[in-house]
C-alpha cells in the first residue's frame, strides 16, 4: 500500500501539477513586468516639475504633504526641496497651534484653530443655553422674576472676563446675588458667574451675611456694586 508521502510525490510530478506550476510562474512573470511597467510611469513635482518615477516616488524620494491641510486627502506629488518651501510658507502664514488638535492656525487672538473653536463655542453654546433655561425655571417656581436672555448672560460673563466674581478662578456656575430664597431673581442684574468652591460657601446667605471684606480677599460687594454702577448706572439694593 502506498504512503501518504509517495502519494504526495506522485501528485506533484502528474501533469496536471505541472500545468498548475507553469502558469503560477507565468503569471508571476507577467505580475512582475506590469510592476515594472507601473514604477517606471512618470511623475511631477507640481512646483518645479521636476520629472519623477513612481517606484522612486514611493521609495520617499516625493512628498504628498499630508500635514498641510490645503493638499490632505490628495494625490498632488512634491520633491523634498519644494516640500520644504511650502512648508514654512505654511508655517509663516500660520504661526500659532491649536491647543486643541494641534494643527497650525493665523488667530492671533484665540489659541484654538477656526473649526476647532466652533466647536468649542457650540458646546459652550449648548451649556450656557441650558444654564439660563434651568435658572429661569427654578426663578418660575420660587416666584420671582426670570427675565434673563441668553445674551445677558454672556455678557455679564464676558465683564468678568469668565472668572468667579468672588475668587477670580474659572467660573462654573450661575448665583443669584441676592438668593432666590431671599427674594432675588434669575435677571441680568442679579446673575453673576461664580465658582462651584464659592457657590458652596456663599449658598442662600445674603451678601452682607457673607461676603465681608478680609485682608485676603478684597471686598467683593463693592466690586459688584462698582460693576453694576457702570453696567446698569444704578446701585443695587440688598433686599428686593
Amino acid at each position: 500500500m502506498a504512503s501518504i508521502a509517495d502519494k504526495l510525490t506522485h501528485l506533484w510530478v502528474s501533469p496536471s501539477a505541472q500545468r498548475i506550476r507553469a502558469a503560477v510562474e507565468t503569471g508571476k512573470q507577467r505580475l512582475e513586468g506590469w510592476m515594472h511597467a507601473l514604477g517606471e510611469m512618470p511623475l511631477w513635482c507640481e512646483r518645479c516639475r521636476k520629472e519623477f518615477t513612481l517606484a522612486r516616488a514611493f521609495s520617499g524620494e516625493m512628498t504628498l504633504l499630508q500635514d498641510i491641510p490645503r493638499y490632505r486627502g490628495t494625490l498632488h506629488h512634491f520633491c523634498h526641496d519644494c516640500a520644504a518651501i511650502l512648508r514654512a510658507e505654511y508655517v509663516a502664514a500660520n504661526p500659532y497651534m491649536c491647543s486643541q488638535c494641534k494643527q497650525r492656525h493665523n488667530r492671533a487672538d484665540s489659541h484654538l484653530c477656526a473649526k476647532c473653536l466652533t466647536s468649542y463655542l457650540a458646546v459652550i453654546y449648548t451649556r450656557e443655553v441650558k444654564r439660563v433655561e434651568d435658572q429661569n425655571q427654578r426663578a418660575r417656581e420660587n416666584g420671582v422674576d426670570a427675565t434673563l436672555t441668553l445674551l445677558e448672560w454672556l455678557e455679564t460673563v464676558k465683564d468678568f472676563d469668565g472668572q468667579c466674581y468672588c475668587c477670580g478662578k474659572p467660573f462654573q456656575a450661575l448665583d443669584h446675588y441676592i438668593p432666590l430664597s431671599k427674594g432675588g431673581g434669575t435677571t441680568a442684574q442679579n446673575c453673576l458667574p461664580i465658582c462651584n468652591r464659592c457657590n458652596s460657601i456663599k449658598g442662600a446667605y445674603l451678601p452682607d451675611e457673607l461676603l465681608a471684606p478680609s485682608p485676603r480677599s478684597p471686598d467683593v460687594h463693592q466690586r459688584v456694586l462698582d460693576y453694576h454702577q457702570k453696567r446698569w448706572a444704578i446701585v443695587m439694593n440688598e433686599t428686593p
